[in-house]
């Protein structure tokens, strides 16, 4: 007497056309089919109809169940079918199997009629239909199988390209990195050769490091494409965080730019020189466009003054300590020379025991921001448009502290910065947003805010870049709050002495024995 056993998979034994159940003569595929092991082969029946074979079968209560086949006897447990091997004829619970394969194998065949049985005309329709669903099901087959190869032949073309490309960045980037740490060691020996003092090895010097920088600054980023569109796995997107202008430009001999103002990609710097018994001023304008640094204005003074630049509609001068501005007005001659004519832009009476004098200006797009201070450390912030309008007017008590600098954002946001305070306006109304405190009196540290989320959070809303005299750090708005970074290492080398937002990003104008250099920098987006 044959036993049960394990489940047993017939899946490469059993042909399409045995799957007819011998005792209701239809197909036992997927009717939860059972196995009899039996003497000579493994007979096949619907869990249903051995159920129902025991039921009318006397002897099964004697726990055996003959083969309706062949007549062997097998076991009858109180289990009943459960305790007969199953067969899993379709695997449907393995997603490894080729479901194509899978599929074909399922017959559709409609057997004759039972004996005895004549089929109405409904069941002939019935058969009919029946015949027709496994042709069916295998055009279906063939296109689903055919779509999925060619959006796999997409994916796996994409994958190649994707791979290509990274490869060949990082080949091309490691290449470039021995080339620089060669060129370096070169440039160190033709400098010992001819000097240090040299203007050609100040300006290779330059180079190098803008080479060096954006190479190091130069990355890719694999950026995953989450709709799937077209079966898209993603792209890589290069990004350049460090680029270099064309050119350098030298400074006219002699002078040091003691201020500076950026407006509509043209950076106008003004100029010092002591000589003799004078102090000797330029104005001078470098459009980035052509590359050149112009002459506005020449003139000298007995003494030591500290001149405040600001350009948005025309240009504006100011003189530390008096309380006047002054509009500039460029003119030029048949021969291409410029010169300037100076003329009171705004101006104020004072009265008996009044103090107030003029510290620092900065322009908007539509006029300047003048801030004035009088000996009790009262500081009062003007808005003034021009043609002159006061637009607004603030003060603020400030005891034994020193403007570092004042920067406008997009023409949204005002940002005053003390050695050890910051406060952050509405430029449209003058009202104040914030004001913070740092915890120590570092210029850097007051330039950098980078600490305080609150504000640099408001500043970014227009894209913020802070800049001391020897770096540059970027602020991004992220979704755990702010994170920043600094390209100080970039500028050891150079004297900042600009910034502005461009089309390009962020643009800084560094400085090295009368060389600008001017560099791109990634602006953030938030």
């Amino acid at each position: 007497m044959a036993s049960a056993s394990t489940d047993v998979d017939f899946n490469k034994i059993v042909k399409q056309d045995q799957t007819l159940c011998a005792i209701c003569h239809f197909s036992w595929v997927q009717k939860d089919a059972r196995c009899l092991p039996c003497k000579d082969k493994v007979h096949i029946f619907c869990s249903d109809c051995l159920r129902q074979l025991a039921h009318n079968d006397e002897s099964h209560a004697e726990g055996i169940l003959f083969c309706p086949v062949c007549k062997m006897a097998h076991r009858w447990t109180e289990e009943g079918v459960a305790s007969f091997p199953r067969l899993d004829l379709f695997n449907s619970n393995n997603d490894d199997d080729d479901d194509g394969n899978r599929l074909r194998m399922r017959s559709r065949t409609f057997v004759d009629a039972p004996p005895n049985h004549t089929r109405s005309y409904v069941e002939e329709i019935i058969v009919s239909v029946l015949r027709n669903l496994h042709n069916q099901e295998i055009q279906m087959i063939q296109k689903i199988n055919e779509t999925a190869a060619n959006h796999m032949k997409k994916v796996r073309e994409q994958r190649h390209k994707l791979l290509e490309e990274v490869l060949m960045f990082y080949d091309e980037k490691e290449s470039e990195l021995i080339d620089i740490i060669r060129e370096f060691a070169a440039f160190e020996k033709f400098s010992k050769k001819v000097g240090e003092t040299n203007k050609k090895v100040t300006k290779m010097k330059i180079r190098l490091n803008n080479k060096a920088n954006s190479c190091f600054h130069r990355n890719i980023e694999f950026i995953k494409d989450s709709s799937l569109a077209d079966f898209s796995i993603g792209l890589n997107k290069k990004e350049e965080e460090f680029k270099v202008s064309k050119e350098l430009c030298r400074l006219p001999t002699g002078g040091r730019v003691c201020n500076t103002s950026f407006f509509n990609d043209t950076l106008y710097l003004l100029t010092e020189k002591f000589g003799g018994s004078l102090f000797f001023y330029k104005l001078l304008r470098y459009q980035m466009k052509t590359g050149i640094i112009e002459s506005l204005h020449e003139w000298n003074n007995s003494i030591k003054i500290e001149y405040k630049l600001a350009v948005s509609v025309n240009i504006y001068l100011l003189t530390v300590g008096e309380i006047r501005v002054q509009r500039v007005t460029e003119t030029e001659d048949d021969d291409g020379k410029f010169s300037c004519t100076f003329s009171t832009f705004y101006d104020i009476m004072r009265r008996k025991n009044d103090t107030t004098s003029f510290v620092h200006i900065i322009g908007y797009e539509k006029g300047i921001v003048l801030c004035c201070q009088d000996l009790d450390n009262i500081f009062t912030f003007k808005k003034i448009k021009d043609p002159v309008k006061q637009k607004w007017k603030i003060s603020l008590n400030l005891p034994l502290l020193k403007i570092v600098d004042m920067r406008i954002n997009s023409s949204q946001l005002f940002a005053l910065f003390t050695e050890n305070l910051h406060y952050i306006f509405d430029l449209n109304s003058g009202k104040i947003l914030n004001k913070l405190k740092t915890s120590t009196g570092s210029p850097r540290e007051v330039l950098g805010i980078t600490k305080y989320r609150f504000c640099t959070k408001i500043l970014f809303q227009s894209g913020c870049c802070l800049i001391g005299n020897d770096f540059v750090r970027l602020i991004d708005k992220t979704e755990d709050g702010v994170s920043s970074w600094s390209y100080k290492k970039i500028f050891d080398l150079y004297h900042t002495i600009e910034y502005g937002k461009c089309s390009e990003g962020i643009i800084a104008f560094l400085i090295l024995d009368k060389w600008i250099n001017t560099v791109y920098l990634k602006y953030i987006k938030c």
